[in-house]
Parts: C-alpha cells; structure tokens; sequence
C-alpha cells in the first residue's frame, strides 16, 4: 500500500513539474505592439503624424496618441478608438480606398479575435471593416463620419491562433524528484522482501 502511495507522489511531482514548464497565454499582456494611421492605402503611412509609437502592452494597457487627431488604447482585455473630443463637431474619414490603422503586432499567434463592444458609438463601423493578415491588425475607417462622442471599442475574444509548438524541457530538479522517488519505492520493496 504505501508502495502505491509513494508511486503516485512521485508521478504527481513529474506532472505537476512538465505542467508549470508549459506556457500560459492570457490576453494581450506582454504583447509589443506598433500603431500606425494610413492614407490613402495600405501601403502608404500618413505623415508627419502617422506613427503613433510602439510599446509593451502592461497591466494599465498602453495608449498611442495621435496629436489633435484621436487615441488608441489596447488593454488585455480590450482596444478602445477614442480621444474624438479634440474635433469638430463634425468630419468625416476620407473617401479614399483604405483610411484607418494598422496595428503591428511582435508575434503573429498572438492576435486574438475581436468583437464590437455595445459601448461603441460608431454604427457604420462594422465588423468587415476589421482585418487580420498575418502579424498585423487593419481597422478601415473609409468614408466614416465622426464626431466628438465617437468612440469604438473592441473586445478581445482571448482566442488565438494555435502558438507554434514547443516541447516542454523538465528542470533538473524534476529528474531529481523522479530518482528520489525511484530510490525509496527499491529501497521499500527491499524491505519487503526481507521481511
């Protein structure tokens, strides 16, 4: 009986060791991100103004601001088109083929899906006016009127492509463990026999 017992502790500490080795993906948290505001195109960045920064996605998110113009700010959970206030009354996006944002992401199997959240304020933004292609996310805002409550916000759905996969490695400290437990289970069955 404690022949058993001692069999499934060891084989707890190996799991539990190849478990806590293994990756663990949540949100956008640590995810490096570079915004981007383009026109006429996707090919063209619109200067002066059109890179807005890149930086490392935190526990308070991360906010690129273009000046006079609006704000993004991803979080883990969310990305929020903002900061319309600074505008007049009323403009609208131009009519050319492609007028939005790209956002660069440091690692393709880390852009999640998305959804429009009901805070979002723009009707005519639509959900085929988002676009994922490879590292980078494209947001098309041809031809969209906005005005000083506009606000769009995303919502992470926190599913993401499958992450290329990498075969856990056990610590040192994990064989170890198993030898130990190796050890005393010979040693208890030595006894066994003896007696």
């Amino acid at each position: 009986m404690k022949f058993l017992h001692l069999l499934r502790l060891s084989l707890l500490s190996v799991v539990f060791s190849l478990l806590s080795a293994a990756p663990a993906f949540a949100g956008m948290n640590g995810d490096v991100v570079t915004a981007f505001q383009l026109f006429p195109d996707k090919s063209t960045i619109y200067y002066p103004n059109g890179i807005f920064g890149h930086g490392v996605v935190a526990d308070g998110g991360i906010t690129f601001t273009q000046p006079d113009f609006f704000s993004v700010h991803i979080t883990d959970t969310q990305i929020v088109i903002d900061g319309f206030a600074s505008q007049s009354d009323h403009q609208r996006f131009s009519e050319a083929a492609f007028n939005g944002i790209n956002l660069s992401f440091d690692s393709e199997w880390r852009i999640p899906n998305f959804t429009i959240n009901a805070a979002t304020d723009w009707d005519q933004f639509t959900a085929d006016r988002i676009e994922v292609v490879s590292k980078q996310l494209f947001l098309n805002f041809q031809n969209l009127d906005v005005t000083k409550s506009t606000k769009l916000v995303l919502d992470l759905t926190n599913t993401y492509p499958e992450p290329p996969v990498a075969t856990p490695v056990p610590e040192p400290g994990s064989y170890a463990m198993l030898l130990a437990g190796l050890a005393l289970m010979g040693f208890v069955a030595g006894r066994r026999k003896i007696s």
